[in-house]
């Protein structure tokens, strides 16, 4: 009888921990633009749209710093955008954060759509 308590104790733990985790991903990604891989200098979209002169200004910066691996996510926050980037050394990082500053938070938003 214990043993069978335990194993269904475990059970409802991992279910919670599973809808934890999904309830977790899906609010963190709610507020995301976009989030773009680079890899060897170059550019991956992995979620999201991103306008095609800013992916051109952006692969400009990490070419130009020669970034092996790191990612560039654009979220929103309290209605401003905020930059987040990951394996991009501080400075890669300012230039990031400056290229996507020259950009409107409506245009950023509209990226995928149409006209």
């Amino acid at each position: 009888m214990r043993d069978t308590r335990e194993v269904m104790l475990v059970w409802i733990l991992l279910a919670a921990a599973l809808v934890f985790g999904l309830f977790w991903l899906v609010i963190r990604r709610q507020n995301e633009l976009f989030c773009i891989r680079v890899e060897s200098s170059k550019l991956r979209l992995v979620r999201g749209a991103v306008p095609p002169r800013l992916k051109s200004d952006l692969e400009d910066v990490v070419k130009r710093a020669q970034v092996v691996s790191g990612e560039i996510r654009l979220v929103t926050e309290g209605g401003a955008p905020r930059v987040l980037t990951q394996g991009l050394s501080p400075g890669v990082a300012q230039q990031v954060r400056n290229v996507i500053g020259t950009w409107r938070l409506p245009a950023l938003r509209n990226a995928g759509r149409r006209a």
